[in-house]
């Protein structure tokens, strides 16, 4: 875990409280880097939420960006103490002058030479960088997976990088004694599997994609997946039923956010990657929403995650 020690990125708590409604949140964190306070409730995370009468500090080469519940967001990479209804009106005022779906309102600083505004380089700051363009890629399988997930619906589709020189690929279900439970071959790069039909201790699985052209030349990356248990699963039905009733009519992009959160809080990580994507193109592929989702594959190590890592 050393290439992540250099990574301020998300709180690794998700402190989400579901429970609030959508009308009594303005904002949640969508990231953060290096240090953000709100008034009286100590360091932001990941998901939290924040409500009108609330307040934050942004620290010195900080970074903090917020999504509000109508979907456009906030960065702030200055220095400073921010009122969140004040920052609620300034995004309104933006949206009414721009053409964009989901506006972004930036509060940014300049450099010690006056010159460089430091929100142009946002991200390096972050220590986040990339596209989200599908490359091929050569040496390895890299599976939208976390090294350990959890399912709510036994169906789960499964997705990763096509490698290049391939044309085919090999998918093995195990159980977590390496035991083979399946195998098939698919020329796609995504496969749905129902695990109901399978049978293991506590129903936890081990997959493994590998190429069937490079077999020898290629590492191949396996990841555990099985049912939640008994009490995880409650905890995720009453956050995900409270979720669903503070929405009224069809989701936006902060909601499919909002969802995101939940199934990440709940591992369920597979779950979580179509929720973050969704949300991504909700927005109009708006650069806070990708990074929030770039962010997320490197937290968990899912997919093509070192690509936006620098090292």
């Amino acid at each position: 875990m050393k290439k992540f020690r250099h990574i301020l990125l998300f709180g690794l708590a998700l402190t989400l409280s579901y429970s609030v409604t959508q009308a009594q949140y303005a904002f949640r964190v969508l990231a953060s880097s290096g240090k953000s306070k709100v008034a009286g409730g100590g360091n932001l995370r990941v998901g939290g939420s924040l409500k009108s009468a609330n307040r934050v500090t942004v620290s010195p080469r900080s970074y903090l960006s917020l999504v509000h519940k109508s979907g456009g967001t906030v960065q702030i990479s200055k220095a400073g103490t921010y009122s969140i209804a004040s920052l609620e009106q300034k995004l309104a005022k933006t949206k009414a002058s721009v053409s964009k779906r989901y506006a972004t309102y930036i509060i940014s600083e300049l450099t010690k030479g006056g010159k460089e505004n430091i929100n142009k380089n946002r991200y390096k700051y972050m220590n986040v960088t990339g596209s989200v363009k599908r490359d091929l890629t050569f040496n390895i399988i890299n599976l939208f997976m976390a090294s350990s997930n959890n399912y709510h619906n036994p169906k789960v589709t499964i997705k990763w990088n096509p490698l290049a020189m391939n044309k085919s690929y090999k998918v093995t279900i195990e159980n977590l004694f390496n035991d083979e439970l399946a195998t098939s071959t698919v020329t796609d790069t995504s496969i749905t599997i129902d695990f109901s039909q399978y049978k293991a201790e506590d129903q936890r699985f081990l997959v493994r994609v590998t190429p069937v052209q490079r077999k020898q030349a290629v590492k191949s990356r396996t990841c555990e997946i099985g049912q939640m248990n008994k009490k995880v699963e409650a905890s995720f039905k009453k956050a995900y039923g409270s979720f669903k009733k503070s929405i009224s009519g069809k989701m936006n992009a902060a909601d499919k956010l909002s969802e995101a959160f939940i199934m990440e809080d709940h591992k369920l990580f597979v779950d979580a990657l179509n929720s973050f994507r969704e949300a991504v193109k909700m927005s109009g592929n708006d650069e806070a929403y990708i990074t929030a989702y770039h962010q997320f594959l490197i937290r968990h190590g899912i997919g093509d995650y070192a690509k936006y890592v620098i090292k």
